[in-house]
């Protein structure tokens, strides 16, 4: 293939034999010294997501949102916080990319990821000529140069070099090396790739063959649900071989973050969420009471009470608050990132907050009790 990298078809044999030569007999161990060797849990890097020493694979259709998904689990790793309310691990993190600076960069952007050295990228350019498991090696040396939990392959074929992606064998061999980094780093592996025309089954949405799925240690997927969700709500269907997997839930990216949609949350209400950050104003001086804003943006003050508060619940909440919340000096709300002034509502105790609200008869109404 022009501009990836070269097979690695004619060379995986070399490659398990480099692999074999480091040791001089097969070693056999007992599940007595596995229990004695390994962790009592699984080590997550993202709960449900990524495990240490495991592979997952995420499959969607091409521009379903699979590189912004990923970038939002890494921007939540990056600030130790939770990703779809499971917890994460704080750690640096080496990036694959078949994706140009140019168009990679705005990606990075949208996740607020512009700031950080702690995610070390490669790009599909700097591989040219190169064979993939040479490739790994050098990811592996980065990957433990900058002590990064975590490795993210996006997407495997035009790194890999895979000639065909239907041959079990080929699909065998581009996974091996992965296989072997993930043991060796006690790391976690993603692999992006795309679905095959018509989807299907979870195990077998992933393009050509089926070999890939048997490699990996969780499977994610990436859908439009049926319905009349909004254009920017995905469904997460996952299949794994672990007890801590998210099973099947629906997400939506507000902002720049991704969150779990529940089960009662209606259009109606994802829309009214779409209006209040629209009509959020900007910066501190603009800041508005909920009342004024919830009119701005045409949305019900009970309803716009009630996005706020769960909004006031998460580690990553879009708005910003100013204000004592008594008469005279109400709540006032406007965009995050949050001014010297402003306080996150996600760092105010949202019973206080409630009750400070409550007795200001000329302030905004008690949020808690929406």
């Amino acid at each position: 293939m022009a501009g990836a990298a070269a097979s690695p078809t004619n060379n995986s044999a070399t490659h398990r034999e480099v692999a074999a030569a480091k040791r001089e007999r097969l070693t056999f161990t007992t599940p007595m010294e596995i229990a004695k060797s390994t962790p009592d849990t699984v080590e997550w890097i993202a709960t449900g997501i990524a495990a240490r020493g495991a592979i997952t694979e995420i499959v969607a259709p091409p521009k379903m949102g699979k590189t912004t998904f990923v970038l939002n689990t890494i921007a939540c790793l990056q600030a130790g916080s939770e990703f779809l309310g499971q917890r994460t691990e704080n750690t640096s993190v080496v990036y694959l990319t078949e994706q140009p600076i140019s168009s990679f960069r705005p990606s990075l952007s949208r996740a607020q990821l512009l700031h950080t050295d702690r995610v070390s990228i490669l790009t599909i350019r700097e591989c040219f000529g190169m064979e993939w498991p040479a490739i790994v090696r050098e990811v592996e040396q980065e990957a433990s140069r900058i002590d990064a939990g975590l490795v993210v392959v996006d997407t495997l074929h035009p790194f890999s070099g895979i000639e065909d992606e239907n041959h079990s064998g080929q699909a065998r061999d581009a996974m091996l090396p992965l296989q072997m980094m993930a043991q060796n780093l006690n790391g976690a592996v993603i692999v992006i790739r795309h679905e095959r025309k018509g989807g299907g089954a979870v195990t077998e949405a992933g393009r050509g063959s089926s070999a890939f799925a048997g490699a990996v240690d969780v499977i994610i997927s990436l859908r439009l649900p049926t319905g009349k969700d909004l254009p920017h709500v995905r469904e997460l269907i996952c299949v794994s071989r672990f007890e801590e997997t998210l099973d099947r839930v629906r997400i939506a990216l507000e902002g720049t973050r991704y969150r779990v949609v529940s089960g009662d949350e209606t259009v109606a209400r994802q829309e009214a969420r779409e209006r209040l950050l629209a009509a959020l104003p900007q910066t501190e001086d603009a800041a508005k009471k909920l009342e004024t804003w919830a009119d701005s943006a045409e949305t019900k003050r009970s309803l716009a009470q009630s996005i706020v508060k769960q909004w006031s619940e998460t580690d990553s909440s879009p708005i910003s608050v100013v204000g004592a919340g008594r008469r005279g000096s109400p709540y006032r709300y406007f965009r995050a990132p949050q001014t010297h002034h402003g306080r996150s509502l996600s760092a105010m105790n949202p019973v206080h907050w409630a009750a400070e609200e409550s007795s200001d008869a000329a302030g905004e109404p008690p949020v808690g009790n929406a």
